[in-house]
């Protein structure tokens, strides 16, 4: 059985090795180390089994770059688990457990890169119906947002931009 809890200080070790081990190259773990290191990460956490991490989620602020007001929008990145353990609802369970503790933290809406068929079961809808856009040059249906508070996004229309380190993943 696992457990979900907020990332420490002395995980970043494991949170590295889970990452380089899913995605298979250094680049998420180096986008992580530097988001932790300039304190850019709002929200991190991780799924462990018997001290081994195996899952990792995080959330960082993102911008709407458009004429009217910004607010409080984050972006989910990364969601890694470790493959033996994929399929098991472990991401599922960070995923919903990351949505709540955003909420609590007032946050309004998320956005994520991904894939409809994993992110629309937690009410994730395709970002273009709320004329927001990625500023990554990816098919629209894989940019997504969710309301965390109803009719959060109305009025907030553009590109939506990602922490530059992203640029580099």
């Amino acid at each position: 059985m696992y457990s979900i809890r907020p990332e420490i200080k002395d995980d970043v070790e494991g949170v590295r090795l889970l990452l380089e081990k899913t995605f298979g190259r250094p680049q998420e773990a180096d986008l992580v180390d530097t988001l932790r290191e300039r304190e850019v990460i709002t929200l991190s956490m991780v799924a462990h089994i018997d001290g081994q991490i195996v899952g990792y989620i995080a959330f960082s602020p993102v911008e709407i770059e458009s004429e009217s007001s910004t607010q409080k929008i984050l972006g989910l990145a990364p969601l890694a688990i470790l493959p033996p353990y994929q399929r098991q609802e472990i991401g599922s369970k960070l995923v919903e457990t990351g949505l709540i503790e955003c909420q609590k933290m007032g946050y309004q809406a998320i956005v994520v890169l991904g894939a409809p068929e994993f992110y629309n079961r937690f009410g994730f809808r395709q970002a273009s119906l709320y004329q927001l856009y990625s500023s990554f040059d990816i098919p629209s249906e894989f940019f997504m947002v969710k309301e965390l508070l109803n009719g959060a996004l109305g009025g907030h229309k553009g590109v939506v931009n990602y922490q530059p380190e992203f640029n580099q993943v």
